[in-house]
Order: C-alpha cells, then sequence, then structure tokens
C-alpha cells in the first residue's frame, strides 16, 4: 500500500489522543488528584507522565511529591477514575474505524502502542468496535522505557514482521513522534484538541491530519 509516494507495510497506532478522544479525561483526574490532597498541579507534570505508563508514572508521582502512599493506591485512584468515562462515553477520533478497515482490506498489519493500561483502553475499543481489529497491542508498563525511547516501536515493528522505514507510527504528541522520526520510521502526526504542540508536530511528521479521512484520501 502506498500514502502519496511512501511504500507502507505495516502500521503502529497510539490510543490516547491518537485513536480515541480521551485526552481531556486524564487531564480532569489529574486535576482531582492534586485537589484532593490540597496541591496544585505543576504545569509540567501531564507532559511529564504522558508517555511512561501508570506504572512509571505513580512511582514518579511519589518520589517528586514525596508522598507517604502506596503506589497500588495511587494507580486504583486513577483507574477508577476514568474506568466508567472510557466504557461508556469516550469515542474514536472521526473516521477512525473506516481506516482501520480499509487496512484490513489492504492485507496491512497494525497494532498498537500505548502508555494507557488494558482496563482502561479495552472496554472503550470493544465498545467502539475495533478492538479485535488489532494484530496486537504493546502497553509501555511492560518496556523498561518510556516513549522518549523507541524500543516499544521497534517490538512493535519487529512483532509486525515490517521494516522500519516502512511503517508508520501515529501519535499525537511531540515528544513520542520524535523519538520515532530518530529512530527511522515514517510519522503521522494526529491533531488533539489538548495538546499545545500542534506546530512542533507538522514541523517533525511526515504527515499530519486533524481527521483519519485525509489519510483515506493519501491511499494509492
Amino acid at each position: 500500500m502506498k500514502i502519496e509516494s511512501r511504500e507502507i507495510k505495516g502500521i503502529i497506532f497510539d490510543i490516547d489522543g491518537t485513536l480515541i478522544d480521551s485526552c481531556g479525561i486524564w487531564g480532569e483526574v489529574d486535576i482531582r488528584f492534586f485537589s484532593k490532597r490540597n496541591m496544585e498541579m505543576p504545569k509540567d507534570y501531564q507532559e511529564a507522565i504522558g508517555h511512561i505508563g501508570l506504572d512509571k508514572a505513580a512511582d514518579y508521582t511519589i518520589n517528586r511529591f514525596n508522598l507517604n502512599e502506596k503506589k497500588e493506591d495511587i494507580i486504583k485512584e486513577w483507574k477508577d477514575g476514568v474506568l466508567e468515562l472510557y466504557a461508556n462515553e469516550v469515542i474514536l477520533k472521526p473516521h477512525v474505524k473506516e481506516f482501520l478497515l480499509l487496512l484490513k482490506e489492504h492485507n496491512i498489519p497494525f497494532c498498537a502502542a500505548t502508555a494507557n493500561d488494558e482496563d482502561c483502553y479495552k472496554k472503550c475499543l470493544e465498545r467502539n468496535g475495533i478492538f479485535d481489529l488489532f494484530d496486537f497491542i504493546l502497553e509501555v508498563n511492560y518496556f523498561k522505557d518510556g516513549k522518549d525511547k523507541p524500543t516499544i516501536y521497534i517490538e512493535a515493528a519487529k512483532k509486525l514482521g515490517v521494516e522500519i522505514d516502512k511503517c508508520v507510527v501515529f501519535e499525537d504528541l511531540l515528544m513520542a513522534l520524535n523519538t520515532a522520526c530518530k529512530a527511522g520510521f515514517v510519522t503521522c502526526a494526529v491533531y488533539d484538541a489538548t495538546c499545545k504542540e500542534e506546530s512542533g508536530k507538522k514541523e517533525v511528521a511526515d504527515f499530519y491530519i486533524k481527521d483519519y479521512q485525509e489519510i483515506i484520501d493519501k491511499i494509492n
């Protein structure tokens, strides 16, 4: 399959902010987390934890703010705050399902690489009818590195059986796009209303979309 002039043999998707419209949920949970402890959330906090997974994020939060709390309790608090919203309210970004079905038609393998937990994303993807379309889903929690390193992307490409330079990484975060670009992946930046790095994402990525119909239209 070609996207414009590029030969594409596989695709790796981020989930939150890329396939589903969910980033605002985590922001609200973070605000409530700090408010409950009579603390103000630092401006750099969400960026700092957004790519490292819940387990590492809990460690980071405890260490940075000297919290006398168990990691398991913090993770449970975060999960309880979002599970109901993921299960019942979060929707797909425009034309996501149509794009995934088109990839199936073209026999292009694809997977997801996420900093989220299965407890959160699975019910959402199932309710929106796309969970069973993925070849597999990898979680940052099971890797030593976050998305500031290309480890999870390289492993995903290996499992897909696709060369890195013929594999597209779809992401909504500039940091993750930079990581994938430096590792040699083709990249597609996805617009997200909660992101303040849109201009940077446009400069870094090979493609930039606000709606998946745009990438569908680029397929030759």
